[in-house]
């Protein structure tokens, strides 16, 4: 199971990001249908992270010597239903000790850290 992560520069990003005229609405209806937003320091379509997300990973960095894996989890939900909170939980870190496992942090590693 390889885990999706950020950064995608393909040619309909450039479209959305305006580089080849798209009107505000369509732009807007694939960011929200999609759940990218434009950066406009890297000029790339970033996918937005949640815990709602299982097969992604949030956030992925390295400690200054290089020698520590941090991953982060994104969680913008409230706790009223504790339960389902929890199960969503869940299946992000099962996802992320996945990824620990199967050493896909290795593959990701250089465009990220």
């Amino acid at each position: 199971m390889l885990i999706d992560y950020v950064g995608h520069t393909t040619s309909e990003a450039k479209q959305i990001a305006g580089e080849t005229g798209v009107t505000h609405e369509e732009k807007n209806t694939y960011l929200k249908n999609r759940r990218y937003y434009f950066d406009a320091v890297t000029k790339t379509m970033v996918r937005s992270m949640s815990v709602l997300d299982s097969g992604t990973i949030d956030g992925m960095a390295t400690d200054e010597n290089g020698k520590a894996l941090i991953l982060l989890i994104s969680d913008h939900l409230d706790w009223k239903n504790e339960y389902d909170h929890l199960l969503r939980l869940q299946e992000k870190i099962n996802s992320y000790i996945t990824f620990c496992e199967e050493h896909q942090w290795r593959i990701n590693s250089k465009r990220v850290c």
